[in-house]
């Protein structure tokens, strides 16, 4: 489990030096499609994973019936190396056909879909972040600060509790201020 997380990591690491790099606000390849050889994109909604060229059907969902959700940092380490274990199960990329195939030990969830508020926020608090929970009103939770300013926190949720967040140059929640968002049904009720 150690050495999945430090390539998960690393894998994160290098997504985000080329994102620097680039100096472009467009989206980040993840990784190279394994059809066509395209990059794959996540997709605009944050639903799913996509191949560039319009031509593949290389296409995965995020969450579906037939696996645990998949973040963005476990496509991209999917791409690379075609295969994440742990000891509750294994998602593997099936190269001949675009889908994520998951085996299941039967022991706890592989990634957990929901988050607990309660610990995402007592997270955020030790970082010096105020949250604005909108979660109960079956809103958003909201999580004050620039693009840049807390994108490391935001990668580190992510990592933590295995959930994307979306970014707004003027969120109404945070009276017009910059704001990054985690939808509300990832909570726990």
């Amino acid at each position: 489990m150690d050495s999945f997380m430090s390539d998960i990591r690393r894998l994160t690491s290098e997504i985000v030096s080329t994102a620097a790099v680039s100096h472009t606000f467009g989206p980040v390849a993840l990784g190279q499609c394994p059809i066509c050889g395209g990059k794959v994109y996540e997709g605009k909604a944050g639903k799913n994973y996509y191949c560039q060229n319009k031509t593949c059907n290389f296409n995965v969902w995020k969450r579906a019936a037939s696996h645990p959700f998949i973040s963005p940092e476990n496509m991209a380490f999917l791409l690379k190396n075609g295969t994440i274990k742990n000891p509750s199960g294994t998602i593997t990329l099936v190269k001949e056909d675009p889908f994520v195939q998951f085996e299941n030990t039967g022991k706890a969830p592989f990634i957990p879909v929901k988050v607990n508020e309660k610990e995402l926020t007592e997270f955020l608090l030790s970082k010096g972040i105020t949250p604005v929970s909108l979660v109960a009103k079956k809103g958003n939770y909201w999580i004050p600060g620039g693009f840049d300013d807390i994108k490391p926190i935001i990668q580190e949720i992510n990592l933590t509790f295995h959930v994307s967040a979306g970014f707004s140059q003027a969120a109404k929640a945070l009276k017009n201020q910059p704001g990054w968002f985690i939808k509300g049904g990832y909570f726990v009720k």
